[in-house]
């Protein structure tokens, strides 16, 4: 009979997505056909890549740097430790995430409306990966009704009881300014993607 003779190699994926990003762990599965998972050796190079392995066969990479990372394995096979093959991996930042108020970034609103969710909310948007944020930081400003006061710097998500004040008894053409939004992630302190909102009161 006729039979084929195939090189070892090695499978790598990302299971999350086809590139890592910085700062997360980003899931990876390594099989090797005709190896069993205990006898896979991964190792990482570049990007400042740290490999960690979960279970056999399944590992999670974190990267620090936006350039190049190299997944390179090696396995046992008949008692003898052979190389199985390397994969190269693209390196990116997460997409910056969107504050939001409610589920408005911007527009008409009526104050009872604005006034009721308090603060701001944060979303990572379409990027698919198990990330959480926090806003961390904003500026507001109430212009044309209130107190015509100057921007006030607010930690965290929620409105202080003056600025709901001010919304509460705020006129139809009111503006509220809510700009240099900051959000906390993985990687730290970040501007969200719209760091400035306006409103208007209807």
């Amino acid at each position: 009979g006729e039979y084929f003779v195939a090189a070892p190699s090695a499978t790598i994926s990302a299971t999350n997505m086809n590139v890592f990003y910085i700062g997360v762990d980003n899931p990876l599965a390594i099989s090797v056909p005709g190896a069993n998972s205990k006898d896979i050796v991964a190792t990482a190079s570049g990007a400042g890549a740290t490999l960690t392995k979960v279970k056999d066969g399944e590992y999670t990479v974190k990267v620090t740097k936006q350039e190049t990372c190299q997944i390179n394995v090696r396995a046992k096979i008949g008692g003898k430790e052979m190389d199985m093959g390397t994969m190269k991996f693209r390196t990116k930042q997460i997409p910056k995430p969107i504050a939001m108020v409610g589920k408005l970034q911007g527009g008409r609103i009526e104050k009872e409306v604005l006034a009721s969710h308090g603060g701001l909310r944060v979303e990572k948007g379409d990027f698919d990966f198990p990330v959480q944020y926090r806003i961390a930081s904003f500026k507001v400003q109430i212009i044309g009704g209130g107190d015509g006061k100057p921007p006030t710097t607010v930690t965290g998500a929620k409105f202080p009881p003056d600025i709901i004040a001010q919304i509460n008894k705020a006129r139809r053409g009111t503006i509220v300014y809510i700009e240099d939004i900051t959000a906390v992630g993985p990687v730290g302190e970040v501007q969200v993607a719209n760091k400035d909102m306006k409103f208007t009161i209807k």
